[in-house]
């Protein structure tokens, strides 16, 4: 790991350190933002800091330690389709998610179709285990058969938003039902063989973001263990018989 991503990992880790454990979703969503945090995997060509999956794995690891509920992934996964993609205002659409206007993003596979409506083409299905989807104006999906990505607004006709009830309290996570939900051809991203190795990428990053966390989490785990072992003090009783 570069020196700069050590150093990236030991400033999270004091910044989250001062949240409290677990970091609560309204005290590190600010944070993440403030500290431009979103801008690591955004490539150096789009203002980013061009960190890629790596440093986008460092942030997480970090984020784990503190079990914390900021819909960092969610938003990474967004801003990487974004750069990607073709959508067609992208200079808008960063400035928008860098600044914290939160674009969410499944942690599971989307169950989605396109049909033909005799008007246009609409989404119908579920897309589960969607992260702070009641805070986000759009929500990143793509269809079953990976051939299709776009954005889509969470605030209109056809689309139900329902909180899923995890022994997870740290995340919140929703599922969105989608009847006849027009498709926005502005907010498509790609199509095809473009959109599938779209969905390959985002999975990808989805996969490893989830493994730093975990990591994250287990480390902390480890270490408090740890701590606990040398510190405390037993007291044995003994019964005579």
């Amino acid at each position: 790991m570069s020196d700069h991503l050590m150093a990236l990992r030991e400033s999270a880790r004091q910044v989250i350190a001062g949240t409290g454990t677990p970091a609560a979703e309204d005290k590190t969503w600010p944070l993440v933002v403030e500290l431009g945090w979103l801008l690591a995997s955004v490539p150096e060509e789009l203002d980013g800091l061009g960190l890629g999956l790596e440093g986008a794995c460092a942030l997480h690891s970090e984020l784990g330690r503190g079990l914390a509920g900021a819909p960092f992934l969610p938003a990474t996964m967004a801003l990487d389709a974004l750069c990607q993609g073709e959508p067609a205002d992208l200079s808008a659409w960063l400035g928008r998610l860098t600044a914290g206007d939160l674009t969410t993003a499944p942690l599971v596979e989307p169950e989605l179709a396109l049909e033909d409506t005799g008007t246009g083409v609409a989404l119908t299905g579920l897309v589960a285990a969607v992260q702070s989807a009641d805070r986000a104006g759009h929500a990143l999906v793509w269809t079953a058969d990976a051939g299709w990505v776009a954005l889509v607004a969470l605030e209109q006709a056809g689309l139900q938003v329902t909180e899923r009830p995890t022994w997870d309290v740290t995340r919140r996570v929703f599922d969105l039902r989608l009847s006849k939900v027009a498709v926005d051809e502005q907010l498509t991203l790609a199509r095809g063989a473009g959109a599938r190795a779209l969905v390959a990428r985002l999975r990808t990053l989805r996969d490893f973001s989830l493994a730093a966390d975990s990591l994250g989490g287990a480390a902390a785990l480890l270490e408090m263990t740890v701590e606990h072992l040398q510190t405390r003090q037993q007291s044995v009783s003994y019964t005579h018989l």
